[in-house]
């Protein structure tokens, strides 16, 4: 499920909007005037299993990459194979963005705002110092739960993997006060990604 927002018709940039867990379509409205200034349509899209889309499970990217790719097809079969297509993820969203430079082909731009490098070393994080819980148990709770229901591993999500072979122009963007998912975690992608165009911007305070 997602909305077409088309306020510059005659524009062949589009600007796809992701946003984070346990969210929805909604919460990526904050950017619509920005990119309109900038003379972008919009697709924002409800990922699986929120919103209105369907799905049980969230997978944090490994699956929601190919439904990223499907939008993507779609916007250039509506728009035109010379779109230029960007993405701009939020959390989850930022997470889904990155784990699509894994099949990405075609989006020219990536805005990851507050995204995690590593969904192991995520869980265990929040286990440790979230929850204050035992690692060893629980995450290893948590990946076996995962593997049969929503059926990926832990470990197969790994943003940064594909940051580190990518080319593609990137903006990091994190609070350095993010307790839930940490600020170093996007100064290791940004760290990581030796090709192409690269920027990091931390919002003090956020």
């Amino acid at each position: 499920h997602s909305y077409y927002i088309e306020t510059n018709p005659h524009s062949k940039r589009v600007m796809i909007l992701l946003h984070g867990y346990t969210r929805a379509y909604p919460m990526s409205m904050q950017f619509t005037d920005f990119y309109i200034e900038q003379g972008f349509n919009l697709l924002a899209i409800d990922q699986r299993a929120h919103g209105q889309s369907e799905g049980k499970y969230t997978s944090y990217g490994y699956y929601e990459k190919y439904d990223v790719d499907c939008w993507v097809d779609w916007i250039r079969g509506q728009i035109g194979s010379d779109t230029l297509i960007g993405l701009h993820g939020i959390s989850l969203g930022g997470g889904t963005a990155l784990e699509y430079l894994h099949i990405n082909e075609h989006a020219k731009f990536i805005i990851a705002d507050c995204s995690y490098s590593d969904l192991s070393e995520l869980i265990r994080y929040q286990i440790r110092y979230l929850y204050k819980a035992p690692t060893f148990i629980f995450y290893h709770t948590i990946g076996l739960f995962v593997k049969i229901f929503a059926r990926f591993s832990l470990s197969d999500v790994r943003p940064i993997q594909a940051v580190a072979k990518s080319d593609l122009p990137i903006l990091f963007i994190h609070g350095n006060r993010d307790r839930f998912i940490p600020t170093y975690m996007s100064e290791k992608l940004y760290e990581a990604k030796q090709k192409g165009l690269k920027r990091l911007y931390i919002a003090e305070g956020a």
